[in-house]
């Protein structure tokens, strides 16, 4: 699943709540007022998105004030049919909690970043030696495969000396049928590794892997 749906799904739920709370600020609210506060709030939280927050950082946040915006809508819509208005506002946050648990359900994949100076006590010592090999030979990018002293499989990704400076986070891990996809996100920050890498733990590996970027960019596996 797209790690932005969960937000989506949250902005439905906070939208929803939203409506709430404007029976606690007064009851002799008109319907259609309500519906203006819940979308005054989504366009605030998108507002704050794109201006305060920004780029890759902000997208989470607008898919937030996109499911306050739909609760906003279904009010507009309904403002003279208040039964269809409240079958609409259950059948948005069963649909929204449904897109939360279904990760769950799914068996979506837990990770962990491993430390590259192995301080945590995760990263073994042959990660250590793939780590400085890495360093030694930074045009190497891709990701390659390797099973921690846990017994765990973990993820090698490096991005090539041609990202010098830059580093790598995790975005989202997930397990869909016989699939993990992997996906990170690379940006500028200075880091003075010769090769930027990243070292990621799983609980498991299905048969086909994917290691991409958010911005489209899918990453080889090394021989």
């Amino acid at each position: 699943m797209n790690y932005l749906n969960l937000f989506l799904a949250a902005g439905i739920l906070a939208g929803i709540g939203c409506y709430a709370m404007t029976y606690y600020i007064s009851k002799l609210i008109s319907p259609l007022y309500r519906s203006l506060m819940v979308g005054g709030a989504a366009v605030m939280l998108l507002l704050a998105s794109i201006a305060l927050i920004g780029g890759w950082d902000g997208i989470p946040f607008g898919f937030m004030a996109i499911g306050i915006g739909i609760v906003s809508v279904l009010l507009a819509l309904t403002i003279r049919f208040p039964f269809i208005k409240r079958i609409g506002l259950v059948l948005l946050a069963g649909w929204a909690g449904l897109l939360l648990v279904t990760p769950l359900l799914a068996g979506e994949t837990n990770y962990w970043v491993l430390d590259k100076q192995g301080t945590d006590g995760y990263t073994d010592s042959s990660l250590s030696s793939e780590y400085d090999a890495l360093q030694r030979n930074a045009s190497v990018r891709g990701y390659s495969i390797h099973t921690i002293s846990e017994g765990n499989p973990a993820i090698v990704l490096s991005l090539g000396e041609v990202m010098k400076g830059s580093n790598l986070e995790v975005v989202n891990v997930e397990n869909e049928n016989n699939r993990t996809t992997i996906t990170v996100r690379s940006f500028a920050n200075g880091s003075s590794e010769a090769n930027p890498t990243i070292m990621i733990g799983l609980n498991e590996l299905k048969e086909e892997i994917i290691v991409t970027d958010t911005d489209g960019t899918r990453y080889p596996k090394l021989d």
